[in-house]
């Protein structure tokens, strides 16, 4: 009588098992892709004013030399438009004066590098003004570039700057231009809080004419 053979069937756990682990390879590449991804975005974050160190720090995003002209402006106009969201401490607090006055400062040279605008003395001085800033901690400003000392001289290339782009693309914000250089002169090198009210006023006109320039 012919043996009959039964083969045994081959379990299939080995396999369930290698799926299993396969998954979770998976799952550890992708998870691990996206904690990069996250760390680098925190690392490209914008921050204008750490308050627990009193230091100012340029903006990586508007100083990225991949970005589009526009791009700068639109993002440094909106970091000017935080740094005076509280104006009632402009010619109060003199760090919060500082970094509304630097980021003013950054916000013009943007401006003119959206429009082409010609370099000039103003600008110049207005870009190496902003670059000493960078980084200083608050506390050293006074010796090194305290805001009396500086104040008549950086709003006067502010003003200057936006008169020539006025002159050159925006006609119609002639008398806007007309009424910032007015309150400019108002301004003075004496301490910033006996002209507390000249200095809000000048920088509120000045946001305003930089959101016309956007318009």
């Amino acid at each position: 009588m012919a043996e009959i053979k039964i083969e045994k069937k081959k379990p299939v756990w080995p396999w369930i098992l290698g799926f299993i682990i396969l998954l979770g390879l998976v799952a550890y590449f992708v998870y691990e892709n996206n904690e990069n991804e996250d760390y680098s975005d925190d690392v490209n974050s914008e921050e204008i004013y750490n308050k627990n160190t009193d230091t100012i720090y340029k903006n990586n995003t508007y100083q990225d030399t991949q970005a589009s002209p526009d791009s700068n402006f639109k993002v440094a106009l909106m970091d000017y438009s935080e740094s005076i969201s509280d104006s009632t401490r402009i010619g109060v607090d003199s760090t919060y004066t500082k970094t509304a006055l630097y980021y003013l400062s950054n916000v013009v040279i943007a401006t003119a590098t959206q429009h082409d605008l010609e370099s000039s003395k103003a600008w110049n001085d207005l870009e190496q003004y902003a670059s000493q800033e960078v980084g200083m901690n608050t506390s050293d400003m006074p010796e090194r570039s305290g805001i009396s000392k500086n104040l008549k001289s950086v709003t006067n290339n502010i003003v200057t700057v936006l008169e020539t782009l006025q002159t050159k693309n925006f006609p119609a914000l002639q008398a806007e231009v007309a009424n910032l250089k007015a309150t400019s002169n108002k301004l003075t090198s004496s301490t910033i809080d006996k002209q507390k009210t000249t200095l809000q006023t000048f920088f509120r006109k000045a946001n305003e004419v930089l959101i016309k320039m956007n318009s």
